[in-house]
Protein backbone atom coordinates (compact mmCIF):
# COMPACT_ATOMS: atom_id res chain seq x y z
CA UNK A 1 0.00 0.00 0.00
CA UNK A 2 2.83 2.06 -0.22
CA UNK A 3 1.94 4.03 -3.49
CA UNK A 4 -1.53 4.70 -4.71
CA UNK A 5 -2.74 1.77 -7.53
CA UNK A 6 -6.68 2.61 -7.48
CA UNK A 7 -8.96 5.21 -7.80
CA UNK A 8 -11.88 6.45 -6.35
CA UNK A 9 -15.01 7.46 -7.44
CA UNK A 10 -15.38 11.35 -7.46
CA UNK A 11 -19.08 10.30 -5.57
CA UNK A 12 -16.69 8.33 -3.10
CA UNK A 13 -14.34 11.47 -3.05
CA UNK A 14 -17.04 13.98 -2.24
CA UNK A 15 -19.31 12.05 0.09
CA UNK A 16 -16.62 9.76 1.81
CA UNK A 17 -18.26 8.40 4.78
CA UNK A 18 -21.51 6.63 6.23
CA UNK A 19 -22.57 9.07 8.00
CA UNK A 20 -23.30 11.00 4.64
CA UNK A 21 -24.94 8.25 3.24
CA UNK A 22 -27.08 6.97 5.96
CA UNK A 23 -27.75 10.01 8.04
CA UNK A 24 -28.32 12.36 5.31
CA UNK A 25 -28.83 10.47 2.38
CA UNK A 26 -26.44 11.50 0.24
CA UNK A 27 -24.47 9.53 -2.39
CA UNK A 28 -27.09 5.94 -1.78
CA UNK A 29 -25.82 3.38 -4.25
CA UNK A 30 -22.03 4.27 -4.22
CA UNK A 31 -19.97 1.86 -6.15
CA UNK A 32 -22.18 -0.32 -7.79
CA UNK A 33 -22.07 -4.54 -7.67
CA UNK A 34 -23.26 -6.92 -9.68
CA UNK A 35 -27.19 -7.34 -9.74
CA UNK A 36 -28.58 -10.56 -7.04
CA UNK A 37 -32.17 -11.10 -7.30
CA UNK A 38 -32.39 -12.88 -4.06
CA UNK A 39 -30.77 -9.66 -2.16
CA UNK A 40 -33.25 -7.35 -3.78
CA UNK A 41 -36.51 -9.78 -3.49
CA UNK A 42 -35.10 -9.83 0.78
CA UNK A 43 -34.64 -6.04 0.34
CA UNK A 44 -38.64 -5.99 -0.83
CA UNK A 45 -39.55 -8.25 1.61
CA UNK A 46 -37.77 -5.97 4.48
CA UNK A 47 -39.44 -3.11 3.16
CA UNK A 48 -42.80 -4.95 3.50
CA UNK A 49 -42.53 -6.13 6.91
CA UNK A 50 -41.15 -2.68 8.00
CA UNK A 51 -44.48 -0.51 6.62
CA UNK A 52 -46.62 -3.40 8.44
CA UNK A 53 -44.53 -3.42 11.58
CA UNK A 54 -45.16 0.57 11.61
CA UNK A 55 -49.00 0.00 11.09
CA UNK A 56 -48.32 1.50 7.34
CA UNK A 57 -47.88 4.81 9.28
CA UNK A 58 -44.89 6.02 8.26
CA UNK A 59 -44.39 8.63 6.33
CA UNK A 60 -40.75 8.14 5.00
CA UNK A 61 -40.56 4.10 5.05
CA UNK A 62 -43.79 4.58 2.31
CA UNK A 63 -41.51 6.85 0.68
CA UNK A 64 -38.53 4.90 0.62
CA UNK A 65 -40.68 1.36 -0.13
CA UNK A 66 -42.43 2.91 -3.32
CA UNK A 67 -38.74 4.24 -4.63
CA UNK A 68 -37.07 1.48 -3.94
CA UNK A 69 -40.08 -0.65 -5.83
CA UNK A 70 -39.31 2.51 -8.69
CA UNK A 71 -35.94 1.12 -8.60
CA UNK A 72 -35.66 -2.08 -8.76
CA UNK A 73 -38.05 -2.12 -11.52
CA UNK A 74 -36.36 0.14 -13.78
CA UNK A 75 -32.79 -2.20 -12.83
CA UNK A 76 -34.54 -5.23 -13.57
CA UNK A 77 -35.70 -3.89 -16.98
CA UNK A 78 -32.25 -2.65 -17.54
CA UNK A 79 -33.99 1.01 -18.13
CA UNK A 80 -36.03 -0.38 -20.50
CA UNK A 81 -39.37 0.03 -18.42
CA UNK A 82 -42.35 1.81 -19.68
CA UNK A 83 -42.46 6.00 -19.70
CA UNK A 84 -46.00 5.37 -18.76
CA UNK A 85 -44.76 3.25 -15.73
CA UNK A 86 -42.05 5.44 -14.78
CA UNK A 87 -43.56 8.79 -14.63
CA UNK A 88 -46.98 6.94 -12.65
CA UNK A 89 -44.46 5.70 -9.88
CA UNK A 90 -42.65 9.38 -9.86
CA UNK A 91 -46.24 10.77 -9.13
CA UNK A 92 -47.08 8.26 -6.51
CA UNK A 93 -43.54 9.21 -4.75
CA UNK A 94 -43.95 12.64 -5.04
CA UNK A 95 -47.66 12.48 -4.46
CA UNK A 96 -45.21 11.05 -0.32
CA UNK A 97 -43.55 13.54 -0.68
CA UNK A 98 -45.43 15.58 -0.54
CA UNK A 99 -46.93 14.39 3.06
CA UNK A 100 -43.89 14.81 4.62
CA UNK A 101 -44.28 17.80 7.10
CA UNK A 102 -40.75 18.68 8.46
CA UNK A 103 -39.48 20.76 5.43
CA UNK A 104 -35.73 19.40 5.78
CA UNK A 105 -36.88 15.85 5.12
CA UNK A 106 -38.98 16.62 2.63
CA UNK A 107 -35.48 18.20 1.13
CA UNK A 108 -33.79 15.21 1.46
CA UNK A 109 -36.29 12.73 -0.02
CA UNK A 110 -36.63 14.88 -3.12
CA UNK A 111 -33.17 14.64 -3.53
CA UNK A 112 -32.42 11.27 -3.01
CA UNK A 113 -35.26 10.90 -5.73
CA UNK A 114 -33.37 12.51 -7.79
CA UNK A 115 -29.85 11.22 -7.60
CA UNK A 116 -31.14 8.12 -7.27
CA UNK A 117 -33.37 8.45 -10.48
CA UNK A 118 -30.30 9.63 -12.33
CA UNK A 119 -28.32 6.58 -11.19
CA UNK A 120 -30.86 4.49 -13.31
CA UNK A 121 -30.77 6.69 -16.30
CA UNK A 122 -33.51 9.17 -15.28
CA UNK A 123 -33.73 12.68 -15.61
CA UNK A 124 -37.52 14.37 -14.15
CA UNK A 125 -36.13 17.42 -13.39
CA UNK A 126 -35.26 17.76 -17.44
CA UNK A 127 -39.57 17.90 -17.99
CA UNK A 128 -40.50 20.01 -15.08
CA UNK A 129 -39.72 22.93 -12.42
CA UNK A 130 -42.61 22.22 -10.47
CA UNK A 131 -40.42 19.87 -8.17
CA UNK A 132 -37.44 22.04 -8.35
CA UNK A 133 -39.29 25.06 -7.34
CA UNK A 134 -40.93 22.43 -4.37
CA UNK A 135 -37.78 22.16 -2.95
CA UNK A 136 -36.93 25.89 -2.78
CA UNK A 137 -39.86 26.46 -1.03
CA UNK A 138 -39.19 23.89 1.48
CA UNK A 139 -35.24 24.78 1.68
CA UNK A 140 -36.92 28.39 2.56
CA UNK A 141 -39.35 26.99 5.73
CA UNK A 142 -36.05 25.45 7.22
CA UNK A 143 -35.77 27.65 10.54
CA UNK A 144 -33.17 28.51 12.92
CA UNK A 145 -33.26 28.93 16.46
CA UNK A 146 -31.20 32.51 17.71
CA UNK A 147 -32.18 31.72 21.13
CA UNK A 148 -28.69 31.44 23.23
CA UNK A 149 -30.74 29.97 26.03
CA UNK A 150 -31.60 26.82 23.68
CA UNK A 151 -29.18 24.18 23.07
CA UNK A 152 -30.03 24.22 19.37
CA UNK A 153 -28.81 27.35 19.06
CA UNK A 154 -25.12 25.85 18.34
CA UNK A 155 -26.50 25.00 15.08
CA UNK A 156 -27.87 28.01 14.08
CA UNK A 157 -28.47 27.19 9.97
CA UNK A 158 -26.78 23.98 9.97
CA UNK A 159 -30.29 22.37 8.52
CA UNK A 160 -30.66 24.67 5.78
CA UNK A 161 -26.81 24.48 4.33
CA UNK A 162 -27.49 20.84 5.01
CA UNK A 163 -30.59 21.28 2.57
CA UNK A 164 -28.66 23.21 -0.02
CA UNK A 165 -25.92 20.45 0.22
CA UNK A 166 -28.59 17.72 -0.45
CA UNK A 167 -29.86 20.02 -3.33
CA UNK A 168 -26.81 20.54 -5.19
CA UNK A 169 -25.72 17.11 -5.38
CA UNK A 170 -28.47 16.11 -6.63
CA UNK A 171 -28.18 18.51 -9.58
CA UNK A 172 -24.65 17.21 -10.01
CA UNK A 173 -26.33 14.00 -10.11
CA UNK A 174 -28.43 14.55 -13.04
CA UNK A 175 -26.32 17.03 -14.93
CA UNK A 176 -28.81 19.97 -14.01
CA UNK A 177 -26.38 22.21 -11.91
CA UNK A 178 -27.30 25.39 -14.34
CA UNK A 179 -30.30 25.72 -11.90
CA UNK A 180 -28.39 26.62 -8.86
CA UNK A 181 -27.74 30.02 -10.53
CA UNK A 182 -30.30 31.40 -13.17
CA UNK A 183 -31.34 35.56 -13.53
CA UNK A 184 -33.47 34.86 -10.42
CA UNK A 185 -31.21 33.36 -8.22
CA UNK A 186 -28.03 32.74 -7.25
CA UNK A 187 -28.16 29.84 -4.30
CA UNK A 188 -24.68 28.80 -4.18
CA UNK A 189 -24.14 32.35 -2.95
CA UNK A 190 -27.26 32.58 -0.68
CA UNK A 191 -25.82 28.99 0.46
CA UNK A 192 -22.42 29.74 1.28
CA UNK A 193 -23.80 32.92 3.16
CA UNK A 194 -25.76 31.16 5.71
CA UNK A 195 -22.27 29.34 7.18
CA UNK A 196 -21.79 32.63 9.18
CA UNK A 197 -24.52 32.02 11.07
CA UNK A 198 -23.57 28.21 12.04
CA UNK A 199 -22.05 29.92 15.83
CA UNK A 200 -20.47 26.20 16.59
CA UNK A 201 -17.69 25.97 14.98
CA UNK A 202 -17.83 21.73 15.06
CA UNK A 203 -21.41 22.11 13.10
CA UNK A 204 -19.66 25.02 10.57
CA UNK A 205 -16.90 22.73 9.91
CA UNK A 206 -18.95 19.83 9.36
CA UNK A 207 -21.52 21.69 7.42
CA UNK A 208 -19.32 24.33 5.65
CA UNK A 209 -17.12 20.96 4.18
CA UNK A 210 -20.03 19.18 2.33
CA UNK A 211 -21.60 21.92 0.86
CA UNK A 212 -18.17 22.99 -0.17
CA UNK A 213 -17.89 19.39 -2.03
CA UNK A 214 -21.35 19.89 -3.25
CA UNK A 215 -20.50 23.16 -4.59
CA UNK A 216 -17.29 21.95 -6.28
CA UNK A 217 -19.92 19.15 -7.62
CA UNK A 218 -21.13 21.73 -9.52
CA UNK A 219 -18.13 23.10 -11.09
CA UNK A 220 -18.64 26.13 -9.17
CA UNK A 221 -15.99 26.25 -6.91
CA UNK A 222 -14.72 29.70 -8.19
CA UNK A 223 -17.49 31.16 -6.48
CA UNK A 224 -16.10 29.86 -3.38
CA UNK A 225 -12.34 31.42 -3.56
CA UNK A 226 -12.89 34.10 -5.30
CA UNK A 227 -15.73 36.14 -4.19
CA UNK A 228 -15.53 38.92 -1.54
CA UNK A 229 -14.52 35.84 1.02
CA UNK A 230 -12.65 32.68 0.45
CA UNK A 231 -14.67 30.51 2.02
CA UNK A 232 -12.82 27.82 2.59
CA UNK A 233 -9.90 29.74 4.22
CA UNK A 234 -12.82 31.36 6.56
CA UNK A 235 -14.42 28.34 7.58
CA UNK A 236 -11.02 26.61 7.85
CA UNK A 237 -9.60 29.65 10.17
CA UNK A 238 -13.12 29.89 12.36
CA UNK A 239 -13.26 26.55 12.85
CA UNK A 240 -9.32 26.23 14.03
CA UNK A 241 -9.40 29.28 16.14
CA UNK A 242 -12.63 28.64 17.76
CA UNK A 243 -11.64 25.16 18.75
CA UNK A 244 -11.92 24.95 21.85
CA UNK A 245 -15.18 26.91 22.44
CA UNK A 246 -17.13 26.11 25.27
CA UNK A 247 -20.26 25.26 23.00
CA UNK A 248 -19.56 21.29 21.78
CA UNK A 249 -21.73 18.76 20.03
CA UNK A 250 -23.72 16.72 21.88
CA UNK A 251 -22.98 12.54 20.86
CA UNK A 252 -24.42 9.32 22.94
CA UNK A 253 -20.69 8.77 24.69
CA UNK A 254 -18.76 10.94 26.20
CA UNK A 255 -16.15 12.28 23.32
CA UNK A 256 -12.56 13.60 24.27
CA UNK A 257 -12.21 17.02 23.19
CA UNK A 258 -9.50 15.68 20.57
CA UNK A 259 -12.21 14.35 18.72
CA UNK A 260 -14.18 17.09 18.35
CA UNK A 261 -11.66 19.20 17.07
CA UNK A 262 -9.98 16.40 14.63
CA UNK A 263 -13.78 15.59 12.96
CA UNK A 264 -14.74 19.67 11.24
CA UNK A 265 -10.66 20.42 10.50
CA UNK A 266 -10.55 16.86 8.85
CA UNK A 267 -13.95 17.51 7.01
CA UNK A 268 -12.31 20.73 5.71
CA UNK A 269 -9.16 19.40 4.61
CA UNK A 270 -11.09 16.96 2.80
CA UNK A 271 -12.62 19.91 0.82
CA UNK A 272 -8.91 21.45 0.16
CA UNK A 273 -8.17 18.76 -1.73
CA UNK A 274 -11.03 17.95 -3.74
CA UNK A 275 -10.99 21.99 -5.04
CA UNK A 276 -7.44 21.58 -5.74
CA UNK A 277 -6.39 24.97 -3.35
CA UNK A 278 -4.00 23.69 -0.89
CA UNK A 279 -1.26 25.70 -1.96
CA UNK A 280 -3.61 28.59 -0.79
CA UNK A 281 -4.52 28.05 2.44
CA UNK A 282 -2.38 29.18 5.19
CA UNK A 283 -0.05 27.23 7.47
CA UNK A 284 -1.31 24.32 5.36
CA UNK A 285 0.98 21.72 6.29
CA UNK A 286 1.12 22.59 10.05
CA UNK A 287 -3.00 22.10 10.24
CA UNK A 288 -2.38 18.59 8.89
CA UNK A 289 0.95 17.79 11.47
CA UNK A 290 -1.37 18.71 13.80
CA UNK A 291 -4.57 17.07 13.09
CA UNK A 292 -2.50 13.99 12.52
CA UNK A 293 -1.30 14.56 16.33
CA UNK A 294 -5.26 15.04 17.36
CA UNK A 295 -5.76 11.78 16.02
CA UNK A 296 -3.53 9.60 18.54
CA UNK A 297 -4.65 12.40 21.26
CA UNK A 298 -7.65 10.59 20.86
CA UNK A 299 -8.90 7.06 22.61
CA UNK A 300 -8.94 4.23 20.49
CA UNK A 301 -12.30 3.56 19.29
CA UNK A 302 -12.51 7.24 18.44
CA UNK A 303 -9.69 6.75 16.16
CA UNK A 304 -11.43 4.02 14.31
CA UNK A 305 -14.44 6.46 13.33
CA UNK A 306 -11.99 9.55 12.33
CA UNK A 307 -9.10 7.04 10.26
CA UNK A 308 -11.49 7.15 7.21
CA UNK A 309 -11.89 10.96 7.48
CA UNK A 310 -8.19 11.60 7.74
CA UNK A 311 -7.36 9.15 5.03
CA UNK A 312 -9.73 10.22 2.64
CA UNK A 313 -8.64 13.92 3.46
CA UNK A 314 -4.93 13.15 2.44
CA UNK A 315 -6.57 11.34 -0.65
CA UNK A 316 -8.12 14.10 -1.85
CA UNK A 317 -5.01 16.26 -1.01
CA UNK A 318 -2.78 14.59 -3.60
CA UNK A 319 -0.86 13.56 0.06
CA UNK A 320 -1.48 9.50 0.17
CA UNK A 321 2.31 8.53 -1.06
CA UNK A 322 3.79 10.89 1.27
CA UNK A 323 1.90 9.45 4.44
CA UNK A 324 2.00 6.66 3.36
CA UNK A 325 3.85 5.04 6.62
CA UNK A 326 1.56 6.52 9.19
CA UNK A 327 -1.56 5.62 7.03
CA UNK A 328 -0.20 1.92 6.89
CA UNK A 329 0.26 2.53 10.80
CA UNK A 330 -3.27 3.95 11.64
CA UNK A 331 -5.06 1.08 9.64
CA UNK A 332 -3.01 -2.16 11.26
CA UNK A 333 -3.96 0.07 14.58
CA UNK A 334 -7.69 0.42 13.68
CA UNK A 335 -7.77 -3.28 12.45
CA UNK A 336 -6.17 -4.07 16.10
CA UNK A 337 -8.93 -2.15 18.08
CA UNK A 338 -11.84 -3.56 16.43
CA UNK A 339 -10.04 -7.20 17.20
CA UNK A 340 -10.76 -6.18 20.78
CA UNK A 341 -13.97 -4.81 21.21
CA UNK A 342 -17.38 -5.59 21.62
CA UNK A 343 -19.46 -3.49 19.38
CA UNK A 344 -23.06 -4.72 21.46
CA UNK A 345 -21.44 -2.06 24.37
CA UNK A 346 -23.10 0.89 23.00
CA UNK A 347 -24.73 1.64 19.78
CA UNK A 348 -22.36 4.51 18.89
CA UNK A 349 -19.08 4.66 20.16
CA UNK A 350 -18.72 0.48 19.53
CA UNK A 351 -21.57 -0.35 17.73
CA UNK A 352 -20.28 1.61 14.18
CA UNK A 353 -16.75 1.37 14.46
CA UNK A 354 -16.44 -1.66 12.75
CA UNK A 355 -18.39 0.05 10.00
CA UNK A 356 -16.08 2.20 9.91
CA UNK A 357 -12.57 0.47 10.03
CA UNK A 358 -14.31 -2.07 7.26
CA UNK A 359 -14.89 1.00 5.49
CA UNK A 360 -11.43 2.37 5.66
CA UNK A 361 -9.67 -1.21 4.66
CA UNK A 362 -12.20 -1.26 1.01
CA UNK A 363 -11.24 1.92 0.24
CA UNK A 364 -6.83 2.71 0.82
CA UNK A 365 -5.96 -1.52 1.61
CA UNK A 366 -6.59 -5.39 1.36
CA UNK A 367 -10.21 -6.35 2.59
CA UNK A 368 -8.62 -9.80 2.99
CA UNK A 369 -6.35 -7.97 5.91
CA UNK A 370 -9.97 -7.93 7.90
CA UNK A 371 -10.32 -11.59 9.67
CA UNK A 372 -14.30 -12.40 8.38
CA UNK A 373 -14.88 -13.11 12.24
CA UNK A 374 -14.82 -9.43 12.32
CA UNK A 375 -17.70 -9.28 10.18
CA UNK A 376 -19.49 -12.13 11.62
CA UNK A 377 -18.84 -10.35 15.45
CA UNK A 378 -20.26 -7.37 13.58
CA UNK A 379 -23.63 -8.94 12.51
CA UNK A 380 -24.44 -11.14 15.08
CA UNK A 381 -23.79 -8.29 18.10
CA UNK A 382 -27.26 -6.59 17.34
CA UNK A 383 -29.32 -9.13 19.68
CA UNK A 384 -26.83 -8.04 22.48
CA UNK A 385 -27.16 -4.16 22.40
CA UNK A 386 -29.17 -3.68 25.34
CA UNK A 387 -27.50 -2.35 27.99
CA UNK A 388 -29.39 0.69 27.78
CA UNK A 389 -32.85 1.53 26.31
CA UNK A 390 -31.24 4.18 24.26
CA UNK A 391 -29.31 1.51 22.93
CA UNK A 392 -32.21 -0.24 22.30
CA UNK A 393 -34.12 2.12 20.59
CA UNK A 394 -31.14 3.40 18.38
CA UNK A 395 -30.34 -0.17 17.32
CA UNK A 396 -31.40 1.23 13.68
CA UNK A 397 -28.40 3.40 13.52
CA UNK A 398 -25.80 0.39 13.77
CA UNK A 399 -27.57 -1.96 12.18
CA UNK A 400 -27.95 0.62 9.02
CA UNK A 401 -23.66 1.27 8.86
CA UNK A 402 -22.92 -2.47 9.33
CA UNK A 403 -26.11 -3.40 6.72
CA UNK A 404 -24.65 -0.79 4.05
CA UNK A 405 -21.36 -1.31 4.48
CA UNK A 406 -20.70 -5.23 4.43
CA UNK A 407 -22.94 -5.29 1.55
CA UNK A 408 -20.39 -3.38 -0.59
CA UNK A 409 -17.95 -6.31 0.02
CA UNK A 410 -20.56 -8.58 -1.16
CA UNK A 411 -21.48 -10.25 1.78
CA UNK A 412 -25.41 -8.70 2.27
CA UNK A 413 -26.50 -11.88 2.49
CA UNK A 414 -25.53 -12.74 6.17
CA UNK A 415 -28.42 -10.58 7.10
CA UNK A 416 -31.15 -11.91 5.17
CA UNK A 417 -29.81 -16.24 6.37
CA UNK A 418 -31.65 -17.34 9.25
CA UNK A 419 -29.22 -16.90 12.14
CA UNK A 420 -29.03 -18.63 15.66
CA UNK A 421 -27.55 -15.64 17.46
CA UNK A 422 -31.33 -14.16 16.19
CA UNK A 423 -33.16 -17.25 17.30
CA UNK A 424 -33.21 -18.69 14.04
CA UNK A 425 -34.66 -15.77 12.31
CA UNK A 426 -32.41 -13.72 9.86
CA UNK A 427 -30.58 -10.34 11.37
CA UNK A 428 -33.11 -8.04 9.38
CA UNK A 429 -36.24 -9.62 10.27
CA UNK A 430 -35.37 -10.26 13.86
CA UNK A 431 -33.99 -5.92 14.15
CA UNK A 432 -37.52 -4.84 12.27
CA UNK A 433 -39.31 -7.57 14.66
CA UNK A 434 -37.92 -5.98 17.55
CA UNK A 435 -37.92 -2.25 16.96
CA UNK A 436 -39.04 0.11 19.58
CA UNK A 437 -40.97 2.71 18.36
CA UNK A 438 -41.05 6.23 19.51
CA UNK A 439 -42.95 8.96 18.57
CA UNK A 440 -41.51 9.08 14.87
CA UNK A 441 -38.89 7.95 13.17
CA UNK A 442 -36.08 10.65 13.55
CA UNK A 443 -36.23 9.27 16.72
CA UNK A 444 -36.18 5.61 16.48
CA UNK A 445 -33.87 5.87 13.10
CA UNK A 446 -36.33 4.13 11.10
CA UNK A 447 -35.13 6.34 8.11
CA UNK A 448 -31.82 5.49 8.42
CA UNK A 449 -32.84 1.65 7.61
CA UNK A 450 -34.74 2.91 5.00
CA UNK A 451 -31.62 4.49 3.13
CA UNK A 452 -29.60 1.94 3.54
CA UNK A 453 -31.95 -0.67 1.97
CA UNK A 454 -32.51 1.97 -0.98
CA UNK A 455 -28.28 2.58 -1.07
CA UNK A 456 -27.71 -1.34 -0.94
CA UNK A 457 -30.93 -1.81 -4.28
CA UNK A 458 -29.58 0.84 -5.98
CA UNK A 459 -25.71 -0.28 -5.50
CA UNK A 460 -26.82 -3.26 -7.46
CA UNK A 461 -27.24 -1.92 -10.99
CA UNK A 462 -23.45 -2.59 -11.78
CA UNK A 463 -22.80 -3.86 -15.09
CA UNK A 464 -26.38 -2.44 -16.10
CA UNK A 465 -26.01 1.27 -15.75
CA UNK A 466 -23.15 2.85 -16.53
CA UNK A 467 -20.48 2.92 -13.66
CA UNK A 468 -19.66 5.80 -11.96
CA UNK A 469 -16.78 8.56 -13.13
CA UNK A 470 -13.43 7.52 -11.90
CA UNK A 471 -11.57 10.38 -9.93
CA UNK A 472 -9.13 12.27 -12.68
CA UNK A 473 -7.66 14.73 -10.26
Amino acid sequence: MSNITFQLSNETRYIPTPWNKIVRGLGLGQNPISYNEDISNSIGDSFEKLKAKTLYNDSYILFASLLNDFLTLNIRSKGNLDYCINKKYLDNIFELIGNETNPYRQVMQYCITIDSASKVGINFLQESGEIFSTILISINKIKFNTSKDSDMYQYGSYEKVSAYTSLFFSLASCGMGKLAINNENNLVQDALDLLSSIPSPFFRGRGGGMLLNSIDALGLSYISLNGKVNYLQDTLSFVIKNANQKMKPSFPQDMSLSFVKAYPILTMLNSIGIVGCRETIFNIDKIISEVSDLLYKMNDIERTHMGLYYIMAIYNLGMFNDKSTFINDLIFDMISTVNHIDPSENYFLNGISISYVIETVRFFSDVDLLDESIVIKLVNCFTKMNVSIEDEINRPYPFSYAFSIISGIGMADLFFKNNDNYNGQSPMDWIIDNLILTSNSTEDRLYMLSNALISVSLMMRGGIFDSEQKDRH
